[in-house]
């Protein structure tokens, strides 16, 4: 994601982010892996890295491919908006 802050303000831009998904998704057998940790603290509560809606997204649905937590990895290349759900879940 292009990062920003709660007020709208973008703090951070994409770089070539969009531009090496693409590839992995051009390239044959390639896949694009997102490592992230599953939670962070905020305002000294815990809270879930993995949201469904946010609103600097800059990874296209067509181009979803695996994320991978301390929990485990979500294989999404190919899946419908339920079974990314289901698998984000399963690694929350």
């Amino acid at each position: 994601v292009s990062d920003g802050l709660a007020t709208g303000q973008v703090v951070s831009g994409v770089g070539g982010q969009y531009n090496f998904v693409a590839m992995a998704h051009a390239l044959p057998e390639a896949r694009s892996i997102l490592l992230v940790r599953s939670t962070r603290t905020k305002h000294g509560r815990v809270a879930s890295n993995l949201v469904w809606n946010y609103g600097h997204v800059t990874i296209p649905r067509h181009l979803r491919d695996v994320v991978v937590t301390e929990y485990g990895v979500a294989d999404l290349r190919g899946r419908t908006d339920r079974e990314c759900v289901a698998a984000l879940l399963a690694i929350a």
